[in-house]
C-alpha cells in the first residue's frame, strides 16, 4: 500500500474513532441528564406528597380543635371552673403532641433529604469519575494519533527531500562538500555526515550553509544553540525556524 493510501486509512480511523468516542460522550451526558431529571421529579413528587400529608394532618387537627372549643363553650356556663382547668390541659397536650408530631415529620423529611442528598452526590461523583476517566483515555489516543501522524510527516519529508535530490540529479545520500574555510577536523566531521534536508526547512543551499559553518550531523544541530546556528548562517539566521530544526534533528536521533 502506497503511504498515501496508508495516510488515508489513518485519517479514516481517526475520524471513526472521534465520532464513536464523541456518541459515546453524548449518550453518557444524555443518560445522565435522564437519570437527574427523573431523580429531581421523583424528590419534588414525594415532597409534594409529604407537604399535602402535613397540611392534611393540619388541618384536621385545626377542625378538631376547633370543634372541641365550639362544644367546651357549650358547656362552659354549666361546669365553668372544673372545665376550664380540664380544657387547658387538654390543650396544652394537644398543642405538645401537635408540636411533637411536627417535629418528627421535619427530622424524619431532613433525613430523608439528607440521604437523596447523599445518594445524588454519589452518583454526580461517580458520572463525572467515569466522564474524566474516558476523557482522559481520550486524550491519550489522540496524543497516539498525533506522534503517528508526525512520524508519518516526517517520512513523507525525508521522501521528499530524497526526490528533489533525484530530481536535481543529485545523489541521495551524497557526501557534503568540504567547507571553504580550513578548520581542523572533528570527531563529528570526520563521521558520516547526515542528511540535513530531510528536517523542514533546510534545502540543499541551506545545507550548503550549514556545511560551511561546519554543521554535517543532526548530532551537531541538536549540541548547537539557537544563537550559534543564527551566527554560522549569517544574514539568512534570523529568518531560520532554528528551534524547530534543532527539535526535529533530536527527533531524528531518536
Amino acid at each position: 500500500m502506497t503511504l498515501s493510501g496508508e495516510i488515508r486509512k489513518l485519517t479514516q480511523n481517526m475520524l471513526e474513532g472521534h465520532e464513536s468516542r464523541t456518541a459515546a460522550v453524548a449518550g453518557i451526558r444524555t443518560s445522565t441528564a435522564q437519570e437527574l431529571a427523573e431523580f429531581h421529579a421523583a424528590h419534588q413528587a414525594q415532597a409534594a406528597e409529604q407537604r399535602e400529608q402535613r397540611d392534611e394532618y393540619r388541618d384536621g387537627l385545626r377542625r378538631d380543635t376547633a370543634t372541641f372549643l365550639s362544644d367546651a363553650a357549650g358547656a362552659r356556663q354549666a361546669m365553668a371552673t372544673q372545665q376550664h382547668e380540664q380544657r387547658d390541659e387538654y390543650r396544652d397536650g394537644l398543642r405538645r403532641g401537635t408540636a411533637a408530631l411536627l417535629k418528627e415529620l421535619d427530622v424524619a423529611r431532613e433525613a430523608m433529604a439528607t440521604e437523596q442528598r447523599g445518594r445524588l452526590a454519589t452518583e454526580r461523583e461517580r458520572l463525572t469519575s467515569d466522564v474524566a476517566a474516558m476523557r482522559d483515555r481520550f486524550q491519550a489516543e489522540q496524543s497516539k494519533v498525533q506522534a503517528d501522524l508526525s512520524k508519518a510527516r516526517r517520512v513523507w519529508s525525508s521522501f521528499t527531500g530524497q526526490m528533489q535530490q533525484r530530481r536535481a540529479g543529485r545523489p541521495v545520500a551524497a557526501t557534503p562538500p568540504p567547507p571553504v574555510k580550513e578548520a581542523p577536523p572533528t570527531e563529528e566531521a570526520e563521521a558520516a555526515a547526515d542528511d540535513l534536508t530531510v528536517i523542514r526547512g533546510i534545502g540543499p543551499a541551506m545545507q550548503h550553509r550549514l556545511n560551511e559553518a561546519g554543521f554535517y550531523t543532526y548530532a551537531q544541530l541538536v549540541k548547537a544553540t539557537p544563537n550559534e546556528l543564527r551566527q554560522a548562517l549569517g544574514e539568512v539566521g534570523p529568518r531560520a525556524n532554528l528551534e524547530e530544526w534543532i527539535e526535529q534533528a533530536r527527533e531524528l536521533l531518536e
